[in-house]
């Protein structure tokens, strides 16, 4: 962009579709919790490309289920369901209750 210019005001993506990661049942037994911080790629088309590991929950059973569950997310774009491809990073808390 050159000085001088302004872009039309960019809006993150909506999730569609956002399922929550499947405790694994080891951690669930050993009542084990921890926030993993992940990475991810948003294509054009909602769907997510790639997925990174930003900070561990300390936990690899714990960090592997929050990745296979951004892997299946869904997301929409609010200037008309596309939009520019793009990083996003999102908090994933394993707590019991």
């Amino acid at each position: 962009m050159s000085a001088g210019t302004l872009a039309a005001p960019y809006r993150a993506p909506k999730a569609l579709h956002s399922p929550a990661p499947e405790y694994p049942e080891e951690a669930r037994w050993e009542k084990r919790t921890g926030l993993a911080t992940l990475g991810f790629r948003v294509e054009a088309d909602g769907s997510v490309a790639e997925v990174r590991m930003l900070h561990s929950s300390g936990h690899a059973d714990l960090d592997a289920a929050a990745v296979e569950s951004l892997r299946h997310w869904r997301f929409v774009f609010p200037t008309g369901g596309v939009g520019p491809a793009s990083w996003y990073r999102y908090l994933f808390r394993f707590e019991l209750t």
